[in-house]
């Protein structure tokens, strides 16, 4: 059994697709953090920038997603857990420098045909909420059930610019909306498996939600 939960940034997608993950005890597979991983190792490791990472060599993308070598593991109790060389990355991938990193390595298509591999070969193995902006279009088009979450723009900005100051960065609300904005530009417009709301998806417009009721949806929804 397959699920996708896609949409755009601070759609409240990654919470939502966690809690319904437990709720119905199935794997979480949560797709940006592979391409966290694979910017953040590369920049560490061969000082790729934001600016160099889009054109990585294949030989590298082949080095550091290399299944014997990172690995990506989850569990109910613990949570998502990345590793490379059995060396724990995870506390590294909510670094600012890491969010410019995976937003330009995931323009590379030979990145994305790669991940993507990398994703159906984990959920092959147990029934699987996929996370992600093209799991029900690109990943799993033949999903058994596909969700689009969405909000208005103003509300989802309000919702980064929260989640940003956690992370201590304070940003205004006029800000955080142009940078939801560039962002929403970037996955919609790219030419290679672009944010689309993937055919015979169910979507949730969750603006006026709570993430416990948007949650309470999802799971009437399937029910259906």
């Amino acid at each position: 059994m397959i699920i996708t939960i896609d949409g755009p940034v601070a759609s409240g997608k990654s919470t939502v697709a966690k809690e319904l993950a437990k709720k119905l005890d199935y794997y979480y597979l949560y797709s940006g953090y592979i391409y966290r991983s694979l910017g953040y190792l590369l920049h560490k490791n061969l000082n790729y920038t934001a600016e160099t990472v889009e054109y990585v060599s294949k030989a590298d993308v082949d080095q550091y997603l290399d299944r014997d070598r990172l690995r990506y593991e989850y569990s109910q109790q613990d949570g998502i857990h990345l590793f490379f060389d059995d060396q724990e990355i995870t506390q590294f991938l909510k670094e600012p420098i890491v969010d410019r990193l995976s937003s330009h390595v995931s323009r590379n298509m030979y990145v994305r045909d790669s991940i993507v591999d990398l994703q159906r070969f984990l959920a092959a193995q147990q029934p699987t909420v996929l996370d992600g902006r093209d799991g029900g279009s690109v990943v799993f088009p033949d999903a058994d059930y596909k969700f689009f979450l969405t909000a208005r723009p103003e509300v989802r900005a309000q919702r980064w610019r929260d989640m940003q100051r956690k992370k201590g960065n304070d940003f205004t609300l006029e800000k955080a909306l142009y940078r939801i904005s560039e962002r929403d530009a970037s996955d919609m417009h790219r030419s290679y498996s672009p944010l689309i709301i993937p055919k015979n998806s169910l979507v949730v417009d969750n603006s006026d939600l709570t993430q416990e009721q948007t949650l309470h949806r999802v799971l009437e929804l399937l029910e259906q």
